[in-house]
């Protein structure tokens, strides 16, 4: 029996996207038939398949490459069920839902599923052999793995099988193209991040010529503050000249701020705070500063 809420669950669903092909309406008894026996050879060769590598097994299995005959079959069969679905969905909301076609419309949903994950993992040779070429100090193995797996994914989705190119080429131009985009960001953040630094640390107010005397009192203390800053490590600087608005913009960095820049908790950047703060009482015991 139907219940209200998978009526209206199977109402409220949209076309989902598929690669449409003349086919699907001209030779559609022989295409059904075609995904019946793939999807009994990608199940069987499921049965038999090998992790390649412990690790990074999964549920489907780890599958061998697929040929260009093995992928412009499985693209096929998926972006035809695709077609089904969306088929299935205009009749229904036209004559209504009934349990025939709620259980048409979820065999289809388990096929399609099931075709473009046997997709997505037999590529998964592909993806670890690229995110292996961009592994370093900045990038664990795991985190890019992560981003090249979801690539895949929207790759699978993409990728146009009528024009004849293999989908492996497709893929590793796109996984490819993100992880270099990732390496490109992660620089370009970093030259931010040491320029920026390098403005809290070497740059400092130059003295108004033309101050009062109250005026150059106070610019001589500063200057008197800002010898005995340079002489803390380079973070501390950052952190004092950044808490105490010693820099020409003049603004105070909180805490979470200067923890997201220097990738440390804040609990820590209070402590390098008052580190420094101590070092510095220290040293003002030679020179007059408050």
């Amino acid at each position: 029996m139907i219940t209200a809420e998978q009526v209206s669950e199977l109402s409220s669903l949209k076309s989902t996207e598929f690669i449409a092909s003349s086919e699907f309406e001209t030779e559609y008894q022989q295409l059904t038939v075609d995904v019946a026996l793939l999807l009994q050879e990608l199940e069987t060769k499921r049965l038999h398949s090998e992790p390649i590598d412990p690790t990074y097994a999964h549920g489907l299995g780890d599958l061998p490459v697929l040929s260009r005959e093995e992928e412009q079959r499985c693209f096929k069969a998926m972006n035809f069920l695709k077609f089904q679905r969306d088929q299935l969905l205009r009749e229904t909301k036209k004559t209504g839902v009934s349990q025939n076609r709620l259980q048409e419309f979820q065999r289809m949903e388990v096929d399609v599923r099931f075709i473009r994950d046997y997709l997505i993992y037999s590529n998964l040779r592909l993806v670890i052999s690229l995110v292996k070429k961009y592994v370093g100090p900045k990038f664990a193995f795991d985190e890019l793995y992560s981003e090249g797996i979801v690539t895949l994914m929207q790759a699978v989705e993409k990728f146009n099988y009528s024009k004849g190119f293999r989908f492996s080429t497709y893929a590793y131009r796109s996984i490819s193209r993100c992880l270099y985009n990732l390496m490109l960001e992660a620089q370009t953040e970093s030259t931010l991040y040491i320029n920026e630094e390098e403005q809290f640390v070497d740059s400092v107010a130059q003295p108004d010529r033309t101050s009062t005397v109250g005026e150059t009192w106070w610019q001589v203390k500063r200057e008197q503050l800002a010898n005995l800053v340079q002489q803390l490590d380079r973070r501390e600087q950052l952190i004092v000249r950044a808490r105490y608005a010693l820099t020409p913009r003049g603004t105070i960095k909180t805490f979470q701020a200067l923890a997201n820049k220097l990738g440390i908790s804040k609990e820590r950047v209070r402590q390098l705070e008052q580190r420094a703060l101590q070092k510095l009482q220290a040293m003002a015991g030679d020179v007059e500063i408050s």
